[in-house]
């Protein structure tokens, strides 16, 4: 009948409003998280969490290794301490969707072992759909083995060719139980940061220990 039909129109309208609400008031609430946070990142015993308190706290402490996520304000801005072991980056996506950019941290003075995860989590930064502007800070310059930026981005850029490669057999055995990558760069060109990189990234020297935290505050709010 006709007032069934109108009936059944204005629960449709009904259901049609509610749903497009629903999308605005979630676009919304992810834009302005978005708006407000800065990433921490880098491999395991990098210095990620004595910068963290360091930005949030104005404190210098000793620090281990975090195994859990820690937040606070710099400012108006959230930011966020993501543990470097490599078990717990499962909610890294959601974090690298959220943020607006991100501090990566390495120790330039253990670049034998730090090389390879930092490589590893670099890449999938810079793979994300929507790869944010990375500071990377060369941590540790006071010591006196600390690799100088410069070489520091070499060994990255080597690793991540490494990584690339890999993605590339597995793309090409289709295995299914291994790990795929998506691809990054130019096919048949070795990566370069100021070439193929989707985001721009900057090394830094740094101490976080030692240093003045402007460069690293100065980043974070330029959003």
């Amino acid at each position: 009948s006709f007032r069934f039909a109108a009936m059944m129109i204005a629960l449709s309208v009904g259901v049609a409003i509610v749903i497009g609400l629903l999308v605005l008031l979630l676009v919304l609430r992810r834009g302005a998280r978005r708006d407000a946070s800065v990433l921490i990142v880098g491999p395991r015993g990098a210095g990620k969490t004595l910068l963290f308190y360091r930005l949030t706290t104005g404190e210098t402490c000793e620090t281990v290794s975090s195994m859990r996520r820690n937040e606070g304000k710099l400012d108006a801005l959230s930011v966020v301490d993501f543990p470097g072991h490599y078990r717990l980056r499962g909610g890294l996506a959601e974090e690298i969707e959220r943020c607006v950019r991100v501090v990566f941290v390495i120790d330039a003075a253990a670049m034998a072992q730090q090389a390879k995860p930092a490589a590893e989590l670099l890449y999938d930064l810079l793979v994300a759909p929507q790869p944010r502007p990375i500071l990377l800070l060369c941590n540790k310059t006071d010591k006196p083995t600390a690799k100088t930026p410069q070489r520091v981005k070499l060994v990255m850029m080597n690793e991540i060719e490494t990584l690339r490669k890999t993605a590339g057999t597995v793309a090409a055995v289709d295995d299914d139980d291994a790990e795929r990558k998506p691809p990054l760069g130019v096919p048949g060109t070795l990566f370069n940061f100021d070439l193929h990189s989707p985001a721009p990234v900057t090394f830094l020297p740094f101490s976080v220990k030692n240093d003045d935290l402007q460069p690293v505050i100065d980043f974070a709010a330029a959003s």
